[in-house]
C-alpha cells in the first residue's frame, strides 16, 4: 500500500524509470518510460514492437518503479501484469483524450 503523498508524486509524475532483471542475462537493467494511473492502477508504456524491457517483465513480473528523480528519489518494488488486448485498447483511448485535453490547454 501507498501513503497519500507518495501517491500524489506518482499521479503527477509522466516518465519514470523502471527497473527489471535481464531474462537472458540475469543482470538488471534501468530504462526511462512513460507512465500514466487509471482509476488509481499505473500503467507503463512504451513505442509498439519488441521492447527488451518487456520480455524481462514477462519473464520475471518483479521489478522497482523510481519516480521523482529530479527532487527526492522514490524506488518502489513492483510487480507487473501484462494487460489484455482489450484493456490495453480501453486504455489507449483514455490516454489519447488526456494528451488531447492537454495540447489543448497549452
Amino acid at each position: 500500500m501507498v501513503d497519500t503523498a507518495l501517491w500524489r508524486v506518482i499521479e503527477r509524475g509522466l516518465t519514470c524509470d523502471i527497473t527489471t532483471i535481464g531474462r537472458k542475462s540475469g543482470i538488471a537493467r534501468r530504462i526511462e518510460i512513460w507512465y500514466f494511473v487509471v482509476d488509481g492502477t499505473v500503467y507503463i508504456s512504451g513505442t509498439p514492437g519488441h521492447r527488451d524491457w518487456l520480455a524481462n517483465m514477462q519473464a520475471n513480473p518483479l521489478f522497482t518503479f523510481h519516480v521523482n528523480k529530479e527532487r527526492r528519489p522514490i524506488c518502489l518494488h513492483a510487480r507487473s501484469k501484462l494487460s489484455t488486448s482489450t484493456s490495453a485498447a480501453v486504455l489507449w483511448r483514455i490516454l489519447f483524450r488526456r494528451t488531447a485535453t492537454l495540447a489543448s490547454a497549452t
